[in-house]
């Protein structure tokens, strides 16, 4: 199958890009042909690793023609410069995330009427597109590469290294409180421009990572305790807590492991992050293996797109 991914540009490491990286390399794994359109200039090491595989990567308006069998895309941008050329029966729209910050929706997210189809990445998202827009779709979520992100180093019996993904300002301040607290080690991996390109190294290092969306399905994958916790856009300190079970994680699928569906049970102040890091077991790490292997690795739900592509 000659296939056709979108995205807005992959200036830097944050979940779009990692996302999109993952996609490629797994349609790819799976012996379809595969090109990628950028509708920014933006290039970064994702974009550099890909050119340097043999992946054709196309920007701005240097839109490609073929006759592609089906184009996933990401981004309403992307689709208002390829829709010029290919026809909407063939473009089925990932929409990731349609939560509001600051009264409005992220434009980019919002859904390309009358596609062929579209999938969403969480019921949050699937729940907020058929109210709002009166669109259904195909609930599908994120994935990992279980090969590449997996158990290198087991975790210790007793917590000691923690690591967090993210940016919240609060968030961080909280966590670091705890961790001097506690006498734990701690580090922290930015994302966007400060992110690292190959994560699975760094969360291997660690027992225990704290983090949203994609940090927190990397975690897991690799059989870390993961803590659902973060601060972006201002907000208060929230997420789900400790993932302990399989219920947990399908609890914190409902919402990209953002806590946002637990709105104010979610907020977590320094002493009930705290209490999460105490029920630290490294069962849960192995727990959190097996679900991801059995229900979330990338080349199960890369199927499910080709299947959902040919109904």
């Amino acid at each position: 199958m000659l296939i056709l991914l979108t995205n807005w540009g992959m200036p830097s490491l944050s979940g779009s890009e990692q996302w999109t990286r993952n996609m490629v390399k797994t349609f790819k794994k799976l012996g379809h042909k595969v090109d990628l359109y950028l509708r920014s200039q933006g290039r970064g090491p994702i974009t550099k690793e890909l050119s340097e595989e043999g992946i054709n990567i196309y920007y701005e308006n240097d839109i490609p023609k073929k006759n592609y069998d089906i184009i996933f895309a990401n981004h309403t941008s992307c689709i208002q410069n390829i829709i010029k050329f290919h026809n909407k029966n063939k473009i089925i729209q990932t929409v990731h995330g349609l939560s509001k910050v600051a009264g409005n929706y992220w434009n980019e997210e919002r859904p390309f009427p009358d596609l062929f189809k579209y999938i969403s990445i969480t019921r949050e998202v699937q729940q907020l597109l058929l109210i709002n827009y009166k669109i259904k779709s195909t609930l599908i979520p994120q994935s990992v590469d279980c090969n590449r992100f997996n158990v290198k180093k087991p975790i210790n019996d007793k917590l000691k290294n923690v690591l967090f993904i993210g940016k919240g300002k609060k968030a961080w301040g909280n966590i670091i409180e705890v961790c001097k607290e506690l006498k734990l080690n701690l580090t922290k991996a930015g994302v966007h421009t400060k992110g690292i390109l190959n994560m699975e190294n760094e969360i291997n290092k660690n027992d225990l990572v704290i983090s949203m969306a994609r940090g927190a399905y990397e975690a897991l994958a690799c059989g870390r305790n993961v803590i659902s916790y973060e601060s972006r856009y201002n907000t208060q300190p929230h997420g789900h807590g400790l993932i302990k079970s399989e219920k947990d994680i399908e609890n914190a699928l409902i919402d990209n492991f953002t806590g946002r569906s637990l709105k104010e049970d979610g907020f977590m102040n320094k002493e009930q992050l705290k209490k999460e890091f105490l029920k630290y077991d490294k069962k849960y790490g192995d727990i959190a293996r097996k679900y991801m292997l059995e229900n979330l690795n990338t080349i199960d739900i890369c199927k499910k797109y080709i299947e959902l592509s040919e109904k």
